[in-house]
């Protein structure tokens, strides 16, 4: 798997968040339950934050997009493969995982300590895999 698929595997985790809990909140508001969704301070928060993060990921992806059509190479200049071309807005990537990572945390696990184990792993590993593909980028050898 190369920087491009982890890259986009995040960006479909956001968009499938928000359209769970986008259809949980309209499903709420629709049906009047007893118990609702919409009740839950978390997941709203969650919810707005993830919206903040698609909207933060597209405005950073369009300037991308722009920086890359506008460069230009020389005819008869040389290029080194110093950097890769894309670039997947790293700090946007680690808020989606991070809002996702504490709501799991508190939500599933309770936030007790002794289940904080495997969220604390699933973290590390998703972070050495990150870096790993952005140590590879500015080696100049993207996947």
């Amino acid at each position: 798997m190369g920087q491009i698929q982890i890259t986009i595997g995040i960006v479909m985790l956001l968009l499938f968040s928000v359209a769970l809990i986008g259809f949980l909140i309209n499903f709420s508001n629709d049906n009047n339950p007893a118990v609702s969704i919409t009740q839950d301070q978390e997941i709203i928060d969650l919810y707005s934050k993830q919206i903040g993060n698609s909207s933060e990921l597209k405005t950073t992806s369009e300037s991308t997009y722009e920086s890359i059509i506008k460069s230009n190479i020389e005819q008869g200049s040389q290029t080194v493969p110093s950097t890769g071309a894309f670039s997947p807005t790293p700090p946007t990537l680690f808020n989606i995982l991070e809002n996702i990572f504490s709501t799991i945390n508190t939500k599933i696990f309770g936030g007790k300590p002794e289940f904080q184990i495997f969220t604390g792993v699933f973290i590390s590993l998703i972070i050495f895999v990150i870096g790993l593909y952005l140590y590879k980028t500015l080696r100049g050898f993207p996947d």
